[in-house]
């Protein structure tokens, strides 16, 4: 009877205790944190690439197929440190309206790269195929744009099932600064 009274008066061990019951849920705080905030930085990472990749476009006197290789591969370092080569793609897409009175946009060409993911292009991918702009965006006849699309498969580093795997996407648009840059030229002696 004595050791029961004496056990119930005792604190030694109660501050081990809480934090024992504690623990689980601190961690669990800081690793959401720690994935939230990774979550954040692609968010912002695929954002920043399609609208730099998009402005560079726009700003060359003409589409050659080096220059967007070259653009592909300066989208690796600008990603770090997601690794875009796994687990992205770029889709860098001309369309120019007709010239008729609906100035229908149309796909001039496309190119894809910077990583090996699967998606598609919801602009469109076939040369002369009506391209599906974003809803409120219209073109003047005659008007050319650069459309860049980044797509990301995102795979959250730790709570499998709190935080689920989707694909990321960002898109931009400029309208080309020098000229018209609907077409893509193999040579850039041409």
């Amino acid at each position: 009877m004595r050791i029961l009274r004496r056990l119930c008066r005792g604190s030694e061990g109660v501050s081990i205790i809480e934090f024992a019951m504690m623990a689980p849920v601190l961690t669990f705080l800081l690793l959401a944190g720690i994935e939230m905030g990774r979550y954040v930085l692609l968010q912002q990472k695929l954002s920043r690439l399609a609208i730099s990749t998009s402005d560079l476009m726009s700003r060359a006197q003409a589409a050659t197929v080096d220059d967007i290789e070259q653009v592909f591969a300066a989208a690796e370092y600008s990603m770090t440190p997601f690794k875009l080569d796994a687990e992205g793609i770029i889709h860098i897409t001309s369309v120019t309206s007709d010239d008729d009175v609906t100035a229908t946009p149309r796909v001039d060409w496309q190119q894809s790269g910077a990583g090996a993911a699967s998606h598609g292009s919801r602009v469109g991918s076939a040369e002369g195929a009506p391209a599906k702009l974003p809803d409120g965006f219209e073109l003047d006849p005659d008007q050319n744009i650069i459309v860049v699309e980044v797509y990301y498969d995102y795979t959250p580093v730790f709570f499998d099932g709190v935080m689920q795997p989707k694909t990321i996407g960002q898109i931009a648009l400029h309208r080309p600064r020098l000229v018209p840059l609907n077409e893509l030229k193999t040579d850039p002696a041409t």
